[in-house]
C-alpha cells in the first residue's frame, strides 16, 4: 500500500476546477492571523505566537512532528497547531474553500502535480518565501537553510516567475526492484547503479515466462507506475540516449511547445514491442497485488517508487532483493523529479516564525519522525539522515536501497513527472485516446506520436 508521500495525496484537480469550487465548506478556525500579538509581517509578537501547520500526514506521523515540535516551543515560544483534513481529493478540497474563504493555515502540504500550485502562485494567493531561502530576509538569521543543500531541482519546481512559492519537503525517487534469485537462476548479472537500458529490455525477455504446460504466466517486470512509458518516462528515455524529451522544459512547467525525436519514437516502439510480447505489464494495469506478489517471490522486477521498500521490509520476504535506479542511456542517466512542499498564504501576519517552523520541520523533524517512520527522504538533503537511518537499518539491503535513494535525489539531471500547466487536463485525456492505444500496439507509433504532438502544441497555444 502506498504511504502517504507526494502522489498519493494528489487529488487531479484542474485549474478550473480550483477556482470553482464551492466556499461552502467549512472554514479552517485556527488559520491565518491566529497568531496572537502578531504585527503586521515583523514575527515579533507581544503574547505567545501559535503557527497552524495543516498536514495530511497519518495520526502516527502527526504525533512523531508534535513531540519534536514541542522542543521547539519550549526552545522558541512558538506553539505549533497541527491541523489534519484528509487525504487525495479531501485535502485539495478543503485547500480550496480556504482560498476563498481567506482562511488558510499559515502553513499548509502542497504539490506541484495536479496543476493547483501554479495558478494560486500566479494570482497571488501564496506567500513569496524568496528572501528567507537566499537568506536575506531578517527573519532568515534566527532558522537559517542553505539553499545549496537542497537536491538538483526541487527549489525550481516550485518557483513561478523567478519567485519560491513553495519550500521542497517531502521527496519521491522512483527505480526497479528486482528478485535477486530469480536473475541468479536466469543466469542474468544483477541491476547495478549504472545499468542501461538494454539492460533492463533484457531482462525483463529473459524473466519472462509465457503461459503453456505447468508454467505460469509470468511478466519480466511488472510496473506500480506507468512512468516508464508516458511521456514523461520515455522524454527521460530519449534525454538518456541522446535524443530530447518531448519539451524542452525538463520540470514540465511553463511548457512553450512539444516535439518529437527518433529517441522518442525508438523508445516507444521498444515498449510496445515488450508489451505485445507480455514482457512488462500494459498502461491500464492496476499493481493491486504486485507487491504482496514480490514478497512472496512471484514477481522478478517491479517498478515503483521508493516508499515500496517499507513494505517489503515489513513482509519479510524470504527472497533475496534489491532496488536500482532508473536506467542510463548512451548519454546520460536522467533521474525523476517529484516533490511535496510547504506554503503560506499571501496574508500571512506572521512569516518570521512561520519560517522558523518550516525551517524546522526540514532540519530537525523529519529527521526524528522519519528515522521512526520511513516515509521519505527529503529534498532538503540534511532533513534525509532519519529517513536514510532507519533503511540503514535493515542491514545490506537497507544500506543499497538508501544508496539508490541519494543517487536519484541527488542526480542534477532530473525531468518532471507530470504535466504543471492549465492544459494538464486536457492532455491527460489525449493518453488516454492516442498515447496508450500507441504503447498497446493499437496505432501505428510515427503517426501517433506526431497526432499527439499535434494535439499538445493546440491545447498550449489556447492557454
Amino acid at each position: 500500500m502506498r504511504r502517504p508521500g507526494v502522489r498519493g495525496v494528489l487529488a487531479g484537480l484542474t485549474a478550473v476546477g480550483l477556482l470553482a469550487v464551492s466556499a461552502a465548506c467549512s472554514g479552517f478556525s485556527g488559520g491565518t492571523g491566529s497568531n496572537s500579538g502578531d504585527s503586521g509581517g515583523s514575527g515579533a509578537s507581544a503574547g505567545p505566537t501559535t503557527i497552524s501547520l495543516m498536514t495530511w500526514a497519518t495520526p502516527q506521523d502527526r504525533k512523531l512532528y508534535q513531540a519534536s515540535l514541542d522542543k521547539l516551543t519550549q526552545k522558541t515560544g512558538i506553539h505549533v497547531k497541527l491541523v489534519y483534513v484528509g487525504s487525495g481529493a479531501q485535502y485539495y478540497q478543503k485547500i480550496n474553500s480556504m482560498v476563498l474563504s481567506n482562511t488558510l493555515p499559515d502553513v499548509f502540504w502542497c504539490a506541484n502535480l495536479d496543476s493547483s500550485f501554479q495558478p494560486l502562485a500566479a494570482s497571488g494567493k501564496l506567500y513569496d518565501w524568496t528572501p528567507y531561502v537566499d537568506g536575506t530576509a531578517a527573519g532568515a538569521k534566527k532558522a537559517p537553510l542553505d539553499k545549496n543543500q537542497f537536491g538538483p531541482g526541487y527549489l525550481d519546481q516550485y518557483q513561478v516567475n523567478g519567485k519560491q512559492y513553495g519550500v521542497p519537503n517531502e521527496a519521491n525517487t522512483y527505480g526497479v526492484f528486482y528478485n535477486a534469485d530469480m536473475f541468479q537462476k536466469a543466469g542474468l548479472k544483477l541491476p547495478s547503479a549504472n545499468w542501461t537500458w538494454d539492460d533492463l529490455f533484457t531482462d525483463m525477455q529473459k524473466l519472462t515466462v509465457k503461459s503453456g504446460g505447468s508454467a505460469k504466466q509470468r511478466y519480466g517486470m511488472q510496473t506500480g507506475w506507468g512512468d516508464l512509458y508516458d511521456p514523461v518516462g520515455l522524454s527521460i528515455y530519449s534525454i538518456d540516449n541522446g535524443g530530447h524529451g518531448l519539451a524542452p522544459e525538463r520540470t514540465w512547467k511553463s511548457v512553450s511547445k512539444f516535439s518529437t525525436d527518433p529517441q522518442l519514437e525508438e523508445g516507444a516502439t521498444r515498449w510496445a514491442a515488450a508489451i505485445k510480447a507480455g514482457e512488462v505489464t500494459n498502461p491500464d494495469f492496476t499493481a493491486t497485488n504486485t507487491w504482496a506478489a514480490f514478497i512472496n517471490g512471484q514477481v522478478p522486477m517491479a517498478w515503483g517508487g521508493q516508499w515500496n521498500a517499507v513494505s517489503i521490509f515489513d513482509g519479510k520476504p524470504k527472497i533475496n532483493w534489491g532496488y536500482a535506479p532508473i536506467p542510463r542511456g548512451s548519454a546520460e542517466q536522467v533521474a525523476p523529479l517529484e516533490s511535496n512542499a510547504f506554503c503560506s498564504p499571501s496574508s500571512e501576519k506572521n512569516p518570521d516564525a512561520t519560517w522558523q517552523v518550516i525551517s524546522y520541520m526540514l532540519t530537525t523533524v523529519f529527521n526524528e519522525a522519519y528515522a521512526q517512520d520511513p516515509v521519505a527522504p527529503i529534498a532538503y538533503v540534511p532533513g534525509s539522515k532519519g529517513y536514510l537511518s532507519n533503511l540503514d537499518s535493515h542491514g545490506a539491503i537497507g544500506k543499497q536501497v538508501a544508496s539508490t535513494v541519494q543517487q536519484e535525489l541527488k542526480n542534477p539531471q532530473k525531468v518532471g513527472t507530470g504535466f504543471l500547466d492549465p492544459w494538464a487536463g486536457k492532455a491527460a485525456n489525449l493518453s488516454k485516446s492516442l498515447w496508450n492505444p500507441m504503447l498497446e500496439g493499437k496505432k501505428p507509433v510515427g503517426p501517433t506520436m506526431n497526432s499527439y504532438v499535434d494535439q499538445v502544441n493546440k491545447l498550449i497555444s489556447a492557454g
